[in-house]
């Protein structure tokens, strides 16, 4: 058989884990505490297991970048990847079993090869200072976007806490408004008006810092 009739190699396809260590001993499944698992596994195709391991790892520091949540300074990190179509038992009879047979969501996939001892093809570690650095290098990521990045980015979760408050505080307008007190309505308006104007400030000032630090950088713009 002639090499242009070979089918194609499936090993492109790869799964892939984060992992945190508090000391680079003891690892476990990287969980957000407001996000949970959703940036810490999957399933992609890509050049090679290194390749992948490194690019998952920069993608997840893009996303700290931003994260007011997640206590990650002193976190050691590793990305773990797998070709799962290598790792698993072809035969079926026995685990690790391939995505389709394992029942398993792709977030959760590397979790289950892991568990079940099956060898990585890349691992790559970071401790905690070079995640620092690299975080710190990194553009700040857009939330559910595949990794696509823009600088100046306020994170989901700031804005959701803004938008929260105001609600309450609009709230306590809406009742003070029943009562006969029109100065506690007008002081809860004037206070979630303030946070609005609190929030555009700091993404003026969060706009300006990236353009003073990296306005150097060919290519660089910034989306305010």
């Amino acid at each position: 058989m002639s090499n242009s009739a070979l089918p194609s190699d499936p090993g492109d396809e790869y799964t892939w884990l984060i992992e945190t260590s508090d000391d680079g001993r003891d690892w476990s499944y990287e969980l957000h505490p407001v996000h949970g698992p959703r940036d810490s596994g999957g399933i992609e195709r890509a050049a090679s297991a290194e390749d992948l391991a490194r690019a998952v790892l920069a993608r997840r520091f893009g996303l700290l970048r931003t994260d007011r949540d997640y206590e990650w300074d002193e976190l050691w990190f590793r990305a773990i990847v797998w070709n799962h179509r290598n790792a698993c038992d072809h035969t079926g009879s026995q685990p690790p079993f391939l995505p389709e047979k394992a029942g398993q969501d792709p977030d959760r996939y590397g979790n289950y090869l892991l568990h079940h001892h099956a060898e990585p093809f890349a691992v790559e570690v970071r401790t905690p200072r070079q995640v620092r650095h690299a975080v710190q290098d990194a553009p700040a990521a857009r939330e559910g976007l595949g990794g696509g990045t823009r600088a100046g980015a306020v994170s989901r979760t700031e804005l959701d806490e803004v938008q929260r408050e105001i609600a309450r505080l609009v709230g306590e307008a809406r009742e003070a408004g029943w009562s006969s007190e029109a100065a506690d309505e007008h002081r809860a308006l004037r206070t979630a008006r303030s946070k609005l104007a609190d929030l555009d400030q700091e993404l003026a000032d969060r706009v300006a810092d990236l353009e003073q630090q990296h306005s150097h950088r060919p290519g660089f713009t910034v989306d305010a």
